[in-house]
């Protein structure tokens, strides 16, 4: 079954979204950019409000951490970083790895780094989806998250197809990776997406009032994707058969 992740921008929010029944908390700050990084002491008092339950934080975009800190990641199950930017940027490999090893410097525990796939890859200057999931495959970071880099209102279905997403969650399994999926995914999105499998589904607006990615998380809003999200995760994967 698949699990519930909400990004959440305050302790606050963090406690909500936790008891209303998300299964993994993240950190952000989404008027900083689609994994915009929140403050350090923010970070911090999230991970302290929701205990043990899994946590993990976004920390930007590859190319804007070369210099810099990596925040204190104690506690913190893994961190997310986007590539929009580096198609062109023939060092981003060796910044990637690089963050790769601030990071766990940066735990008492090995946080796992992982780099986004930006289903809108050419608008965001990123390399294609299927370059990330083989950087993803050979690091071991044990996730792919695939979200959209523009927040425009179009969803990751409008970018990519469920057959897409379908031999990408089977390539996936094989590889060891489990399949995160977020962009502007709400309770229509989900219906469609029961046949991809994916181990987490990642939100913002859709468990805020409003729907609106800088509202407020709002308890309803998370159990209803929820309840959702586990009736989807007794259907079936798709059977896929190459053309």
């Amino acid at each position: 079954m698949a699990h519930l992740l909400v990004s959440v921008r305050s302790a606050d929010e963090a406690k909500t979204a936790a008891a209303a029944g998300a299964d993994i908390i993240d950190v952000k700050e989404p008027s900083r950019g689609p994994l915009g990084r929140a403050d350090d002491a923010m970070i911090q008092a999230v991970v302290a409000a929701v205990g043990p339950r899994p946590v993990s934080v976004a920390l930007g975009e590859i190319k804007d951490l070369a210099k810099a800190q990596v925040p204190p990641l104690d506690g913190v199950g893994f961190a997310k970083v986007g590539p929009a930017g580096c198609a062109t940027r023939s060092t981003w490999r060796t910044e990637w790895h690089d963050l790769g090893q601030r990071v766990a410097d940066s735990s008492d525990e090995r946080t796992h780094l992982i780099a986004a796939a930006y289903a809108d890859a050419e608008r965001a200057g990123a390399p294609s989806v299927t370059e990330m999931f083989e950087l993803n495959a050979a690091s071991q970071t044990g996730v792919l998250l695939v979200d959209t880099w523009a927040k425009d209102g179009r969803s990751l279905l409008d970018w990519l197809s469920v057959g897409d997403l379908s031999r990408l969650s089977a390539r996936c399994k094989d590889a060891g990776l489990r399949l995160a999926l977020a962009g502007s995914i709400g309770l229509e999105e989900l219906g469609k997406l029961a046949p991809v499998a994916p181990a987490i589904v990642a939100v913002r607006g859709a468990a805020c009032r409003g729907r609106r990615r800088d509202g407020i998380i709002e308890a309803r809003q998370v159990r209803r994707l929820a309840l959702d999200l586990a009736a989807i995760g007794n259907t079936p994967p798709a059977v896929l058969v190459e053309s």
